[in-house]
């Protein structure tokens, strides 16, 4: 049971909460049987928290437990004629999830997209042949999103390792 959620920007000293539940979220998406490991990931913590204007990370919390994590960045698009907020990275505690958690950080990032004058909050889930499809597509279905295409990408150089 959630008593008292507060939804706050991360600080330095929440970078292995950060860096573990996206990595969670890399196993899920990537099917992996272990956590992977990823370079440069702290750094990219470090610079994405000092950079408010192009980014910002929440973390969420029950009473100093810490329930969740969301990862942004804004940019501009000229098929959104201005500015955007992505969300790279939300990941829910497992035993939070149907608690509201998700929807609320949903709600805190769209409300600090509009206040920064964003157009649309844009994001690309995992695969679905990835753990969690459904659930996932439905929370973003009740949360008001539509889909809106296919995400490809075209790894340079893998970014992970893990097995």
């Amino acid at each position: 049971m959630i008593r008292h959620l507060s939804i706050r920007f991360a600080k330095k000293d929440d970078c292995n909460f950060v860096t573990h539940a996206v990595k969670q979220l890399i196993q899920m998406g990537e099917n992996l049987e272990e956590l992977p490991e990823v370079e440069n990931m702290d750094k990219c913590f470090e610079e994405l928290i000092s950079d408010p204007k192009h980014s910002a990370i929440f973390v969420a919390e029950d009473g100093g437990k810490k329930l969740g994590a969301a990862i942004v960045t804004f940019q501009n698009a000229l098929h959104f004629g201005g500015k955007y907020a992505y969300l790279q990275e939300l990941v829910i505690d497992p035993a939070a999830r149907g608690l509201g958690v998700g929807s609320k950080m949903l709600k805190k990032i769209e409300q600090h997209a509009k206040e920064n004058g964003m157009i649309a909050l844009d994001l690309t889930q995992p695969p679905p042949t990835s753990q969690g499809d459904a659930e996932r597509s439905k929370f973003y279905q009740k949360n008001g999103y539509e889909m809106g295409g296919v995400s490809r990408a075209k790894v340079f150089k893998k970014w992970f390792h893990g097995k």
